[in-house]
């Protein structure tokens, strides 16, 4: 690989769907700059979505405040920006064993969650207004920390793009950060920046975006590597502590002046970072 070879990357695409991911990609990214969101600038592409040729942009590893603050940084953009219109309808997530739903309940009980309350957490999340445009997979490995001082971080993978809840995604990342510790900074940072009004709605999403990936990982057929099912079952037993909180914290008495709940009070288990 030469040393031009080494700074871009190349995805060819040779099926319809394929080719459609990278036309959406194409428009993510324009989209994502005049926004003022940094992102790999696209060299040159297709019209048809057969060919993409994109900057490489190395992260240093997703970890650290440092990390989060960048990371929200960027999603504020998002937040922020002129509503997406792509040419063409975004990808929307679908488990691909959808067909095999009741065998996934029985996996899901048989693992400790209940069936009822995963339906229930994604009705009410899907019921959230959609007011403002959303990444929709928002995670470590489409946010890149291109520097250790980049005060927003460098986003990639744009097929999702759409309208959705506020705080969508940064609240997708908390529930999917390596780092427990990490995820309740970002938490109680949401949390000290958004108004009384705006809690229930991140609770509930921070409900569901917790549980969903716990869900796909028991649920997977390959069955998936231990360490990642141990570390989203501790990340939703820790959602679930802040959702009370954040609960208690929204219904207490507005008068005298409390603080917002924060998850403070509610630190990583011994141990766990």
């Amino acid at each position: 690989m030469t040393v031009a070879e080494e700074k871009v990357i190349v995805v060819r695409a040779n099926d319809a769907n394929g080719r459609r991911r990278n036309r959406l990609e194409v428009y993510g990214r324009q989209w994502a700059a005049d926004q003022g969101v940094p992102v790999p600038r696209v060299i040159d592409h297709e019209d048809d979505g057969s060919r993409m040729v994109t900057e490489r942009v190395q992260s240093l590893p997703p970890t650290g405040t440092d990390y989060v603050d960048a990371a929200l940084a960027s999603a504020r953009l998002i937040e922020a920006g002129a509503p997406p219109q792509p040419i063409e309808p975004a990808t929307t997530w679908r488990h691909p064993n959808r067909w095999r739903a009741p065998v996934r309940a029985l996996q899901l009980a048989s693992a400790g969650i209940s069936p009822v309350l995963f339906v229930q957490a994604r009705r009410k999340a899907a019921a959230l207004p959609s007011v403002v445009p959303s990444h929709f997979d928002y995670h470590p490995g489409n946010v890149l920390h291109a520097a250790a001082d980049a005060p927003v971080a460098t986003i990639i993978d744009f097929e999702y793009l759409r309208m959705g809840p506020r705080y969508g995604d940064a609240i997708r990342l908390f529930t999917t950060l390596e780092s427990h510790a990490d995820a309740a900074y970002g938490v109680d940072g949401l949390l000290r920046r958004t108004s009384r009004a705006e809690w229930p709605g991140i609770s509930t999403q921070l409900r569901w975006l917790a549980l969903r990936p716990l869900a796909e990982l028991i649920t997977v057929e390959s069955g998936p590597p231990g360490a990642l099912l141990m570390r989203a079952r501790e990340r939703w037993r820790l959602a679930q502590q802040w959702v009370q909180e954040i609960d208690r914290g929204y219904h207490r008495p507005i008068h005298p002046p409390s603080s917002p709940p924060g998850t403070g009070s509610l630190p990583p288990p011994e141990g766990v970072v």
